[in-house]
């Protein structure tokens, strides 16, 4: 009886040793994907050991296959969620597959012997789930190469890295509504063609424009210090990195214009009012080992504030003049606004005060309304912002 039930165990692991081994039949590859997998990022794949690389291809042809059950080899289930975090982090363009996942693995050996992948979405009006078809993704996936085009040909080859990057910024920060309600709001699909995405939307559609012009650039995960999940990205502009996060940047409310208080941002700026869970390259693992590590962001060069003369780092008289002169100005042009970024919102409120109260000489050439112009001035909390608006009544046109 010892021996026959030896024998059985043995069978036994031979089975579900066999389930290791990846076997996709041509049948299955007759039903891949006609998408052009082209510039697509290999930053996070390129950290992996041999192993992780080979289970992380197996899941990219799996993913373009529509697989629902994709067989992988000599995966602990502890990495399991890194492999596919690594992989959505270089494939930001794969919007048709789900986020939730399940996995079977090897009782004896405690290896992951399959993962198993949905590709569904909820419809927001119906509230029905609804499975992804291979015409329904081609469909959908042409149509974000369609609007992908269009934005990347507002980028010309006499462009600066920096020059791009803020193109790029701009575009999805004006375009894009901030909605969590919309059926693709996680994904590019929602913030390229739909223009209505969340967070990860943003983060997404960034990560794939730079992606496709040839420049780095990594999500990063935390939450606010409201404890809400967010994500943003990091980006390397001349061989620096910087913080940038699109959704923070979408226009104030009661203003017209984007800002710039999340573009190009250090380790410590970021750190003011978010939480990072990336891990840092090179530090001692954690729990969120499973995101792809960023590096350090310490340069200001590039800070859009400072970048542009725009910095208020104190009051006095030269900076009061300086101040004033940039709102006479931006009413001479006739731009519709200027904004500000002051040291702290302490500075911007003392600023104000000294407007209301007139105690500057400055203040006399101060453009406030006329027939011919209305003026106001917004401020966002305590981040330190004021923008300058300018509309103007008479019409110049006759």
């Amino acid at each position: 009886m010892k021996i026959r039930h030896f024998v059985s165990l043995l069978l036994l692991v031979c089975i579900l040793s066999s389930c290791n081994v990846i076997s996709v039949d041509n049948t299955e590859f007759s039903q891949l994907l006609q998408i052009q997998q082209v510039g697509n990022s290999t930053i996070a794949k390129d950290l992996l050991d041999e192993q992780m690389r080979q289970n992380y291809e197996w899941i990219e042809q799996g993913v373009y296959s529509l697989q629902t059950n994709i067989n992988l080899k000599h995966l602990s289930q502890d990495k399991l969620k890194k492999l596919v975090e690594f992989y959505k982090a270089d494939n930001p363009q794969v919007f048709w597959l789900a986020s939730d996942y399940g996995y079977d693995y090897n009782v004896f050996t405690k290896d992951v012997s399959n993962i198993r992948f949905s590709y569904d979405y909820r419809d927001a009006t119906t509230g029905q789930e609804i499975t992804y078809t291979k015409h329904m993704v081609e469909e959908m996936n042409l149509m974000v190469e369609t609007q992908a085009r269009l934005i990347l040909n507002g980028i010309s080859s006499d462009m600066s890295e920096y020059q791009k990057v803020q193109y790029l910024h701009d575009y999805l920060a004006k375009s894009i509504t901030y909605d969590e309600s919309g059926s693709f709001a996680h994904n590019i699909y929602g913030a390229l063609v739909e223009k209505r995405a969340v967070c990860d939307g943003y983060a997404f559609a960034f990560q794939y424009l730079l992606t496709q012009i040839g420049m780095e650039s990594r999500i990063v995960y935390g939450i606010s210090l409201e404890n809400v999940p967010h994500a943003w990205n990091v980006v390397k502009i001349d061989g620096n990195y910087y913080h940038i996060d699109v959704t923070w940047d979408s226009p104030l409310d009661g203003a017209s214009e984007i800002v710039y208080t999340n573009f190009n941002l250090t380790d410590q700026q970021i750190m003011e009012n978010r939480i990072i869970h990336s891990p840092f390259i090179g530090e001692p693992s954690s729990e969120y080992d499973c995101f792809v590590p960023i590096p350090h962001c310490e340069n200001t060069d590039y800070y859009y504030y400072r970048y542009y003369g725009l910095y208020i780092d104190q009051l006095n008289d030269d900076t009061i003049q300086y101040i004033v002169d940039l709102l006479s100005q931006t009413v001479e042009r006739r731009d519709t606004s200027i904004q500000l970024k002051f040291a702290s919102q302490q500075m911007v409120d003392e600023f104000m005060q000294m407007v209301d109260d007139g105690v500057h000489i400055a203040f006399r050439k101060f453009p406030y309304s006329t027939a011919t112009m209305s003026t106001s001035i917004i401020t966002n909390g305590d981040s330190g912002l004021m923008i300058f608006q300018v509309e103007y009544l008479d019409d110049l046109t006759d």
